[in-house]
């Protein structure tokens, strides 16, 4: 499993961030406080469709280390979804 956080000592920030992403895109998150600031966190299908809007082409300006994450994040997703297709292929073929 992963997540997209983010993190910041305003609430009112985050959710913001909250009520944006939710109506650009459809994908909401949770807000949850810890000792220092609050995170706007975000579960896998989130995460996936937040960072396929984020980095769209390989040709925009980003953050190199932010890109290399959301890219494995891509490729573990598509390596786990081939090999449930397999999984769902053995077994209805049994």
């Amino acid at each position: 499993m992963f997540y997209l956080q983010l993190a910041s000592a305003s609430s009112e920030f985050l959710k913001w961030i909250q009520r944006t992403t939710n109506r650009l895109i459809g994908v909401q998150g949770k807000i949850q406080k810890s000792s220092r600031s609050e995170q706007l966190r975000f579960a896998k299908k989130e995460t996936l469709l937040l960072f396929s809007k984020m980095y769209y082409s390989k040709n925009i300006p980003h953050l190199k280390r932010k890109f290399q994450k959301a890219q494995r994040i891509f490729e573990v997703n598509k390596k786990h979804n081939n090999t449930a297709q397999v999984e769902e292929l053995v077994y209805s073929a049994g």
